[in-house]
């Protein structure tokens, strides 16, 4: 799992009951529940500017002696940049494929159409380099995020 933790809470098992009307209140879908256990799966991620406990991708919480014990895999966020990128890089080879076409060759001097490409793919190359430098900065900053959320919302909890 990515996210372990234990919560100190007064009355562990209504704790895990509220804690479960929260998530579904989020679109969490329970997998597993009964007096000392909830598995919940996140909804999806469609944007960073939602909760970032949305990016939860899935969640194990057990009643323990001491409080409720938290096991999370996150992920949706990395999904998301993942899928954005694809439409991204996908839309523009699709447009600088067509552009040749639909511009007539003997706009182009002699050989400049082979500059044209080198070009486009020069910089589609930079564009993908720079995303693959900035994704992973920006997963960091919606993982901390998400960290404090889940902690946000134990503390919220009634506490011993």
């Amino acid at each position: 799992m990515d996210y372990e933790n234990t919560f100190l809470c007064g009355s562990p098992k209504r704790a895990l009951r509220m804690l479960a009307e929260r998530l579904v209140g989020m679109n969490f879908r329970i997998e597993d529940q009964n007096d000392h256990l909830l598995r919940v799966v996140g909804p999806g991620m469609n944007s960073t500017r939602w909760n970032p406990l949305l990016n939860i991708t899935s969640a194990e919480i057990r009643v323990e002696s001491d409080g409720l014990y938290m096991a999370a895999r996150m992920g949706e966020v990395t999904r998301l940049f993942v899928r954005v990128l694809a439409w991204v890089f996908a839309s523009l080879v699709i447009v600088f494929s067509v552009l040749p076409i639909l511009v007539p060759a003997r706009s182009f001097p002699n050989g400049w159409i082979w500059h044209y490409f080198a070009g486009v793919t020069g910089a589609l190359a930079v564009n993908l380099l720079v995303w693959l430098v900035l994704l992973p900065i920006i997963a960091r900053a919606q993982r901390r995020k998400t960290i404090g959320a889940v902690e946000n919302l134990f503390g919220s909890l009634e506490k011993p």
